[in-house]
């Protein structure tokens, strides 16, 4: 859809491409630990080259999650709470 709607070329640029030229921008990523499609450590891997990086990002590892849109489904509460309190935090508010 982002190609479709805004003629954005998701796959052009990569997770760690985004961490390493964050520019100071809050990167919130969010994981679940039983995803079989993607394995846990890439986020991991991603949180490692942010510290390496000194780039700012915040990781949720959701226990028990599987695919990671699985959890807003599961934990409706605790992901908007997250998110919330991310943003409120990246914004300053």
């Amino acid at each position: 859809m982002a190609r479709l709607v805004g003629g954005i070329d998701l796959l052009a640029h990569s997770p760690q491409e985004a961490i390493t030229h964050d520019a100071g921008r809050p990167i919130f990523i969010v994981h679940g630990t039983a995803d079989q499609f993607i394995n846990i450590h890439h986020a991991r891997d991603l949180v490692s080259l942010a510290s390496q990086t000194g780039a700012n990002v915040t990781p949720w590892y959701v226990e028990g999650a599987g695919h990671h849109p699985n959890a807003i489904l599961q934990w409706p509460d605790e992901y908007e709470q997250r998110l919330v309190t991310f943003f409120r935090a990246a914004l300053g508010k």
